[in-house]
């Protein structure tokens, strides 16, 4: 038997080196991506850090929509058939309007009309009457340019191109002007407008409550 067969094994160094990092392994989530050289693929991926990055403070609604949202009215919304005549019935010209796809026009000239037979009425221009039906409703619309053809919109990372990447439409007319505008709806105003009235809170509060 050797001498040193019943001696301990040496004690492991006080700093060992520190492991080797395994390879392959994807890059740290705080490094700036790669952008990919086919335009679709970076395309989308700027959409994704565009998303990814979204906030209160970049995005798309104006400063008198995103101060509605952050300090929200706190009365209940209760409309009175007698004290709030004029707005109600200007509410109901207005949705007659919509329904039969007339003309703005349509309802200034109703208005005046309206106006001659009940001077002491107060009545709400097309302007005041839909700034009123978005605050009621909740329906603050984000507008942006699209194709005319509805290839694409002009948000995002396309939002300064000047032309449809799909059909080659300009994005603007000869005059500088728009072709068409694209609507988005955002869900918090709809649902701040649905608690000012009691029946709807109601109905927001049922899977709670059953």
């Amino acid at each position: 038997l050797s001498p040193h067969s019943n001696m301990p094994p040496p004690p492991p160094p006080k700093n060992p080196p520190p492991p080797s990092p395994p390879e392959n392994l994807p890059p740290s989530s705080n490094a700036e991506p790669v952008l990919s050289e086919i335009e679709v693929i970076r395309t989308a991926q700027e959409f994704i850090r565009a998303l990814q990055n979204a906030s209160l403070d970049n995005g798309d609604l104006d400063a008198q929509s995103l101060q509605d949202l952050l300090n929200p009215d706190q009365h209940p919304l209760d409309l009175d058939p007698v004290r709030d005549h004029d707005l109600l019935m200007c509410l109901k010209m207005f949705i007659a309007q919509q329904d039969t796809y007339s003309s703005d026009e349509s309802y200034t000239a109703n208005i005046s009309a309206v106006h001659n037979a009940y001077p002491d009425s107060k009545l709400y221009s097309h302007y005041r009457i839909e700034k009123e039906v978005k605050n009621l409703s909740g329906i603050q619309p984000i507008l942006c340019d699209m194709c005319p053809n509805s290839c694409m919109a002009y948000t995002g990372p396309l939002k300064n191109l000047e032309q449809c990447t799909q059909c080659g439409e300009r994005h603007y007319d000869e005059k500088g002007n728009y072709h068409q505008k694209f609507y988005t709806i955002p869900i918090a105003p709809q649902i701040q407008a649905r608690k000012w009235n009691e029946e709807s809170a109601k109905e927001l509060d049922y899977l709670h409550s059953r």
